[in-house]
């Protein structure tokens, strides 16, 4: 099995534009509403070509690395799959160490140096995810018997590392001894993210209330994503201005958030939809 080079520079370009569109509408908003203004113009490329115009765009970079990528995991996913998803489980495992032993001053100056090589927009720390989702594409009637004979403790395992992930959060925030520590991937979320998707593949036949308008939702994800953020901020920064006593609340402060960053992505991709301009809304949205 093979994948052309045009159906790969279609997806490349599907996720492009959208993307630089939306990153030089934040640098302008940035400068305009808060005054944020990097010294040179060299800063802006840097911060395109790694997602830096806000924190959620670094996907889309690595997703354009991944995509590159495919003409060479496919035949191994199709072919090889088992040493594809050993090397790759085993290249995320030492990535995400390097953080454990960051986090602890351990490894120095070895250790900060492999960590500035691995940043997260840079696909050594998500390859795995991507080489597996291959792997099931090719092989998923070959896992199927095992995902539902074993449906029960999957479900019960992903419940189980969800709850060890909040723990082991703490503990290494206790151990470090630091009032704060960035979020990376655990060995518990990991294993948490792998038993969540294979529990999810498990299902057969699953009927969810509101199938066909979550499934628009769906389709409109990468529109959803693109916006979402940059409202977020607006929406929480409104609230701290005007209604500082909703972030004291979680209850009300998490609906109002979800609202909005799902309610105004959808509501400006549905205007755009209706322009004249047709092509305006693949240029925005993807």
């Amino acid at each position: 099995a093979k994948i052309k080079w045009p159906i790969v520079k279609a997806r490349v370009v599907g996720l492009l534009i959208p993307y630089l569109v939306w990153s030089i509408i934040i640098f302008v908003g940035q400068a305009v509403f808060y005054h944020r203004i990097y010294p040179n113009r060299w800063e802006y490329v840097y911060r395109l070509l790694v997602g830096g115009a806000t924190g959620s765009y670094y996907y889309i970079p690595l997703l354009i690395q991944l995509f590159l990528l495919s003409p060479i995991l496919v035949p191994l996913a199709k072919n090889h799959w088992k040493w594809l998803l050993v090397g790759t489980a085993v290249l995320m495992l030492f990535v995400e160490t390097l953080r454990y032993l960051q986090l602890f001053g351990l490894g120095e100056p070895v250790v900060p140096a492999l960590i500035n090589l691995t940043p997260l927009w840079f696909f050594p720390r998500r390859l795995f995810w991507f080489a597996l989702g291959i792997v099931f594409g090719f092989h998923i009637g070959d896992f199927k018997p095992f995902l539902i004979r074993h449906k029960n403790k999957l479900v019960a395992g992903a419940v189980v590392f969800y709850l060890l992930s909040l723990v082991e959060f703490e503990v290494l925030l206790s151990l470090s001894g630091q009032p704060w520590i960035d979020f990376f991937s655990t060995y518990t979320t990991t294993i948490y993210a792998g038993l969540f998707m294979l529990a999810m593949l498990s299902v057969e036949k699953l009927k969810l209330p509101l199938t066909p308008q979550i499934m628009d939702i769906g389709a409109k994800a990468f529109g959803i994503y693109l916006v979402h953020e940059q409202v977020l901020e607006l929406v929480g920064s409104l609230m701290f201005r005007f209604a500082p006593w909703i972030l004291g609340y979680q209850i009300l402060y998490q609906p109002i958030m979800i609202l909005f960053g799902l309610g105004v992505p959808l509501l400006l991709m549905r205007l755009v939809s209706r322009l004249p301009y047709k092509k305006l809304y693949k240029y925005s949205f993807g």
